[in-house]
């Protein structure tokens, strides 16, 4: 996700990044890796944004870190309800200040995940092309259709986005078609190649765009993006 909100800072967006995820590698990816914060309790304790929104070293690129293994039991993922993330956004006014607001989510249906999506305006699925991945997509999108059902009809998947593509490995190509045979009208078709750069640009706290720009990943990613930004100027 660091790498999709840095493409969007290139085609002059102001961003904002919400890690969610108990894994907290945005920080690390946008090189403020002794940054943490249990990020459920931003919107429990419903905290002021300059209270716990950071500065990258990118300009127009914002992020609330999240949370430390050594925080996670006590972050408060399992408390948030679905209103909390909505909530927060409204009394804060953060739809006025940034173009986009990314949250970086768990590959799990918890309370977390639900409040995320319940304050959200449209979903990116970034999977990877193996046959796990391409069986559990169903359910996530079953999941989706709950969040619209029951707590936010407006949420819109923008396209489901494959990572970590290998052109040369034969089962890839089998899911990649696959893909495209069941969800050709919400898959982009930018899809993300295996890079070394992504992983070394990441290691070294930069997104792959400023790392190695004419890199295969970086490349990848600004297509993508603008893939992603035609298909919403042709539904408006």
């Amino acid at each position: 996700m660091a790498n999709v909100s840095y493409a969007l800072v290139e085609a002059g967006m102001r961003v904002l990044a919400i890690d969610l995820d108990p894994q907290g590698a945005l920080a690390s990816i946008l090189g403020l890796q002794e940054e943490a914060l249990p990020t459920p309790k931003v919107f429990l304790q419903s905290l002021s944004p300059d209270q716990v929104v950071r500065s990258t070293n990118f300009q127009n690129l914002f992020l609330i870190p999240g949370p430390s293994p050594e925080m996670e039991i006590e972050s408060g993922m399992d408390e948030l309800a679905p209103n909390h993330i909505l909530d927060w956004i409204g009394a804060h006014g953060i739809r006025d200040q940034y173009d986009y607001v990314f949250f970086d989510l768990p590959a799990s249906f918890g309370p977390v995940v639900e409040a995320a999506l319940a304050a959200s305006d449209c979903v990116l699925v970034i999977k990877e092309a193996d046959a796990l991945s391409f069986r559990l997509l169903p359910h996530e999108l079953t999941f989706l259709k709950k969040i619209r059902q029951q707590y936010n009809p407006f949420l819109r998947l923008i396209g489901i986005l494959v990572n970590k593509f290998d052109a040369r490995d034969d089962l890839m190509n089998d899911v990649w078609n696959a893909l495209r045979d069941q969800y050709g009208e919400v898959l982009i078709e930018s899809s993300i190649p295996w890079d070394t750069h992504v992983m070394e640009a990441a290691a070294v706290g930069k997104p792959v765009i400023v790392y190695e720009r004419i890199s295969s990943g970086a490349r990848a990613f600004l297509k993508a993006v603008q893939e992603i930004g035609q298909r919403e100027i042709r539904k408006s």
